[in-house]
């Protein structure tokens, strides 16, 4: 059946670590990712924590998920985190779920773009703490 293994499961937990992410409209990738062992049909799904100050403004961070092998996006996989106005900080998880179907073995990532809409961000971090909420990232194969 072309390698599937139907009832494969798999995580990766991002246990600490902080980064900067890109600007309005570049989608930046975030240190988390899983391994689909084989062609099938699998449910992903990925809980990201992050924070947005606004310094003027109104912003978002925005997470989406890829296919980094095929160099594709995910069909409606896009999210918004925090979301807010100036002066304000702003915690947020964003939760993405997608049902995916692959041909061979691929890696699924999670990416993040940041856009303020008329002001700018002081800081856009997607924050993952060992102590309060680790980012995770699961899948299950179903077919």
């Amino acid at each position: 059946n072309g390698g599937s293994t139907t009832g494969a499961t798999g995580s990766s937990v991002q246990v600490t670590g902080t980064g900067r992410r890109g600007g309005r409209a570049t989608w930046t990738h975030v240190p988390l990712s899983v391994a689909l062992p084989g062609t099938g049909t699998y449910i992903i799904n990925a809980a990201i924590r992050s924070v947005l100050v606004m310094s003027s403004g109104i912003g978002a961070i925005s997470f989406k998920l890829v296919n980094a092998t095929a160099g594709t996006d995910i069909a409606n996989s896009i999210r918004v985190g925090p979301y807010g106005v100036s002066l304000t900080q702003n915690v947020a998880t964003a939760n993405l779920f997608a049902l995916v179907s692959i041909v061979g073995a691929a890696t699924i990532k999670v990416q993040a773009s940041c856009a303020a809409f008329g002001g700018t961000y002081s800081t856009t971090n997607v924050v993952s703490d060992s102590s309060l909420a680790k980012n995770q990232m699961h899948y299950v194969q179903i077919a």
